[in-house]
């Protein structure tokens, strides 16, 4: 019987904006997936080169979920995959980083022997750095892994020089994913969280709400998809409150988000976390 998180996972992951590169590489995928033999299908691993913001972690979501949904990769312990940022350590100076990364996995794996999953790895801090020895001692460690975890390298900007590093340990497929518009972003807003709603907007409402995506998008503070979800959250607490009536809103109505007021200017400039460490992703344990 077909697994019907299979569709709900790729319905959710079309719908994405701005990353069609993402998603071209999940269908030429799940054609592959499709046609294989009882084989388990050997993927390569990733550098995805994507602007911080970009929705890292949704994609990082949905792309776990998606490969679980098809049996993809095996999956073995506390989470089906977690996200970990490499920091940098000039040469001659203790690697922490990499001791870091091999904690993780054990922790990762809870009382099983090992984590089998996948893990998303920020390297922007070794852009500059592939030559150096521990840039090359943590490649051979994760290509060490490669038969139990499949790894997604991460960038804020494409690098051939990442690229170049990594090829010369493992198999490796580049996808430049192109940050979503403020439209694009908009059009997402409206589709994922308003509609659910039962809320509409009009004409004008619309015009002031892209152009706040805009000026939030464009802010140091900007999180991505997380951060546009939490704006459609205000806004629709605002117009709740307000009295206004929450089925069709209007300009006036949003007048406290436009892209010149405080709430706007507020959040646009916001600290962003960085996630340095480790944390889980892929919702419940993996069996």
């Amino acid at each position: 019987m077909k697994d019907t998180s299979i569709d709900a996972t790729l319905k959710c992951i079309m719908a994405l904006q701005g990353v069609e590169a993402f998603k071209e590489t999940v269908l030429r995928l799940h054609g592959a997936l499709a046609d294989r033999d009882a084989g388990t299908l050997r993927l390569p691993n990733y550098l995805w080169a994507i602007r911080r913001g970009g929705g890292v972690s949704t994609l990082a979501r949905l792309f776990t979920a998606y490969l679980h949904a098809e049996q993809a990769i095996e999956f073995c312990g506390r989470a089906h995959s977690f996200e970990f940022a490499l920091e940098y350590a000039p040469p001659g100076a203790f690697f922490s980083g990499l001791a870091q990364l091999d904690a993780a996995f054990k922790s990762m794996a809870g009382h099983r022997h090992r984590f089998k999953g996948v893990v998303y790895i920020n390297v922007d801090a070794w852009v500059e750095h592939t030559n150096e020895t521990h840039f090359k001692d943590f490649l051979q460690y994760v290509a060490g892994t490669s038969r139990d975890v499949l790894t997604i390298f991460c960038v804020s900007k494409p690098s051939k020089t990442v690229e170049v590093a990594l090829a010369a340990h493992m198999r490796i497929e580049t996808l430049t994913l192109r940050f979503p518009n403020a439209d694009e972003l908009f059009a997402w807003m409206e589709q994922q969280c308003l509609r659910p709603a039962e809320v509409t907007l009009t004409k004008g409402a619309g015009i002031l709400l892209t152009e706040s995506i805009a000026k939030i998008a464009a802010g140091s503070g900007f999180l991505g998809f997380k951060s546009i979800q939490q704006f459609a959250e205000d806004i629709l607490h605002h117009a709740l409150v307000s009295g206004s009536g929450m089925k069709r809103i209007t300009a006036q109505t949003l007048s406290h988000f436009r892209a010149d007021g405080v709430y706007v200017q507020r959040t646009s400039v916001k600290s962003g976390t960085s996630k340095i460490g480790y944390h889980y992703q892929g919702g419940e344990p993996a069996p």
